[in-house]
């Protein structure tokens, strides 16, 4: 048996600690200070040292990792760490940081929510590669015009309306600046290494400025008051954009960005894509509530593995060639039929709701399908889906439907919603072993037997049914709600063994 030692730790540790070899990390100054409860939470938060008001500062020697955690702490006593490389000083009461102009080796501060106004301090800390200032009242930020190593910089909601001195920050490749009051951002011009640019909720008018970084990645513009991206055409290699909210009408500028993988266009008043067709790395595309009529133009992107598309869309054949596609929003839209999604051998997640299509039949080679809504459509058989044996999510809401016999087939089926359908049996759903909430409200179902074999059923909905007896349910003791309001259902005393049972009536 191996002896015991003092705290459990190991001889060569507690050596350490007496000062016999090296000295000591943080860890162990934080047993040997007494606080051996804390080792456990060391090993798991990767040394760095949590003040919490409760002890007084661990020595400040080899301390290079420092957190507090709800409490106000003493800035001054921060100038005697001055070997300090991370401090996280997010959602605390500081509302000062002038000590840490001693503290020339930061390199990463977090003041993130805090009460911090000023931080004209940190012009000394000259190191300085990321700092988070997301959610105080800063107003100035030209003392950072020293930290010409700031690699990362967050100011989102903070109360900054000028960035000017970020022009000296040419190391800058990530910046923040959502939901401030910016206006223009023409200082960044010299930040020839930025590549991610988040200006979501701001008043820019203008980014012509990023003509200049032409290594840009990620550029977010969520309503900001920009109309013109002419100016991307440069950025050739844009990975990610969000044009989302804004009053942009024309994307021909992204013909250029080839590397395009990402781009949301949702709520702008853009009418045509077709210069997508030069984005053949395209991966997600969100063009939801746009004026887009014709989506021809996909047919090039044929990695295309998320898409949302316009109410206005009536045709998505082109999508015969996006044979990678894994999701497809189509709610909404005047699209009749979609037999082209034979091809779509890896659709997981479909959207049809509220759609003109009346068959889907071509949904039988979607093998890999999860989930699917055709809830407000004309469909009236379903059938096809014999063959989606991995569905896992169905709603024929509102629908024609009269027969899910077919769902036999789907024995990994959660959720399936059939209110306001015209089924009026069930028995199928026995196979359905593993349904969690099913939707019978509205529909011509009259008996619920089949459903003894749904053991790990947890909400049914059998209101406006014809239901009289539900003494079947007995077997489904994970039942947690069962809705029966307008039933003739009189007796559940059978149901005594659902004891989470909740019965709405």
């Amino acid at each position: 048996m191996t002896a015991p030692t003092l705290f459990g730790l190991s001889h060569d540790c507690l050596r350490r600690i007496l000062g016999f070899l090296n000295p000591p990390s943080a860890l162990e100054l934080c047993v040997a200070y007494g606080r051996p409860e804390m080792m456990d939470w060391f090993y798991e938060d990767g040394g760095v040292y949590t003040y919490d008001g409760t002890d007084h500062f661990l020595p400040t020697r080899h301390i290079k990792h420092l957190r507090y955690t709800d409490v106000s702490p003493n800035v001054d006593e921060l100038a005697a760490y001055t070997g300090l490389h991370t401090l996280d000083l997010s959602d605390s009461k500081i509302t000062n940081v002038d000590a840490l102009v001693a503290c020339t080796s930061l390199h990463l501060l977090d003041l993130g929510r805090s009460r911090v106004t000023n931080v004209d301090a940190l012009a000394a800390c000259t190191s300085l590669h990321t700092l988070v200032l997301t959610g105080t009242g800063v107003t100035n930020v030209d003392a950072l015009a020293s930290s010409t190593s700031l690699h990362i910089l967050d100011l989102s909601r903070s109360r900054v309306t000028n960035v000017d001195a970020l022009a000296a920050c040419t190391s800058l490749h990530t910046l923040f600046l959502c939901s401030t009051y910016m206006t223009n951002v023409d200082a960044l011009a010299a930040c020839t290494s930025l590549h991610t640019l988040y200006l979501n909720k701001t008043e820019v008018t203008n980014v012509d400025t990023l003509a200049a970084s032409t290594s840009f990645h990620t550029l977010h513009l969520h309503s900001t008051m920009v109309t013109n991206v002419d100016v991307l055409a440069a950025c050739t290699s844009l990975h990610s954009l969000d044009l989302s909210g804004t009053e942009v009408t024309n994307v021909d500028a992204l013909a250029a960005c080839t590397s395009l993988h990402t781009l949301i266009l949702h709520m702008t008043n853009v009418t045509n894509v077709d210069a997508l067709a030069a984005c053949t790395s395209l991966h997600i595309l969100i063009l939801h509530m746009t004026k887009v009529t014709n989506v021809d133009a996909l047919a090039a992107c044929t990695s295309l593995h998320t898409l949302s598309l316009s109410t206005r869309v009536t045709n998505v054949d082109a999508l015969v060639a996006c044979t990678s596609l894994h999701t497809l929003d189509l709610y909404g839209t005047a699209v009749t039929n979609v037999d082209a999604l034979v091809a779509c051998t890896s659709l997981h997640t479909l959207n049809l709701h509220s759609t003109m299509v009346t068959n889907v039949d071509a949904l039988a080679a979607c093998t890999s399908l999860h989930s699917l809504d055709l809830s407000g459509t004309e469909v009236t058989n379903v059938d096809a889906l014999v063959a989606c044996t991995s569905l896992r999510k169905l709603n024929l809401h509102s629908t024609r439907v009269t027969n899910v016999d077919a769902l036999a087939a789907s024995t990994s089926l959660r959720k399936l919603n059939l209110y306001w359908t015209r089924v009026a049996n069930v028995d199928a759903l026995a196979a359905c072993t593993r349904l969690h909430k099913l939707n019978l409200q509205s529909t011509g179902v009259t008996n619920v037997d089949a459903l003894a074999a749904s053991t790990s059923l947890r909400t049914l909905d059998l209101r406006s049914t014809k239901v009289t007896n539900v003494d079947a349910l007995a077997a489904c003791t994970s039942l947690r709600t069962l809705y029966l309001h307008s039933t003739k259902v009189t007796n559940v005393d059978t149901l005594a063994a659902c004891t989470s049972l909740l019965i709405l009536r």
